[in-house]
């Protein structure tokens, strides 16, 4: 009989951890409020991946990526829904709670960022920002983590570039409040305004590396201190 998923999985698979029902009935009881169509989008890339050969522990936003694009023979499922924005962004709400609870692995050196959120809205409110002000800075810290873990990108590899990629990605990160869209007022400078300020208080910590200038491999490094100093001022300050 011919499978209606993409690709047989195969006799030979590996263990996989929990099934995939015991999965979406541990998403749900955690998620009382989940729509029916969140739901329906974390089985319908369960099944995919089931397909495909997957294991849980190896899904990642790599595999969200081929999953959007697949050419969809998953039964009830429709090609239709890997078209629509919110649709993509419940799968990735999805990932973001096997990460959560350890069922994916996450690679070394990849930190969550976001366990650093409640210092650095200390932070915020001891500068003094108003209510808009540090809500946006917070909003946009909030997301660059969770893209920054999606994208797996070493926190050791954390730099000037990284910010200016995420201010410019086309947002599709499961943040329950982006619903596949930026929120209004959430630009690409709000963005880099928001991470920049967010990593330089990573760099205070000493999670992440201190910005390293381009053009001063042979500078004084007395003049370091300046440098750093001043690129924080203009991000706390704008």
């Amino acid at each position: 009989m011919t499978s209606t998923f993409n690709s047989p999985c195969g006799s030979d698979c590996r263990d996989n951890g929990p099934d995939d029902h015991s999965l979406i009935q541990g998403y749900r009881a955690q998620n009382p409020r989940l729509s029916a169509g969140a739901l329906s989008a974390a089985r319908h890339f369960l099944k995919w991946a089931k397909a495909q050969g997957i294991v849980h522990k190896d899904i990642n936003a790599t595999a969200i990526d081929r999953f959007a694009r697949h050419r969809c023979r998953c039964g009830r499922y429709s090609p239709n829904q890997l078209r629509h924005p919110v649709y993509m962004t419940d799968v990735r709400r999805f990932l973001r709670y096997l990460e959560i609870e350890k069922i994916v692995a996450i690679p070394a050196g990849v930190e969550r960022l976001d366990q650093y959120l409640a210092a650095f809205s200390v932070r915020l409110r001891a500068i003094g920002y108003s209510n808009t002000v540090y809500a946006g800075r917070l909003s946009q810290a909030r997301h660059f983590a969770e893209w920054a873990l999606q994208s797996r990108i070493p926190s050791y590899e954390i730099d000037e570039v990284t910010i200016e990629r995420f201010s410019r990605h086309q947002c599709r990160c499961g943040i329950r409040t982006k619903r596949g869209k930026r929120v209004a007022g959430s630009g690409t400078a709000d963005r880099r305004r928001g991470a920049g300020c967010f990593v330089d208080f990573l760099r205070e910590q000493g999670v992440i590396q201190p910005a390293v200038r381009a053009d001063d491999t042979e500078a004084d490094p007395r003049l370091n201190r300046f440098w750093a100093v001043d690129a924080r001022r203009t991000r706390y300050n704008s």
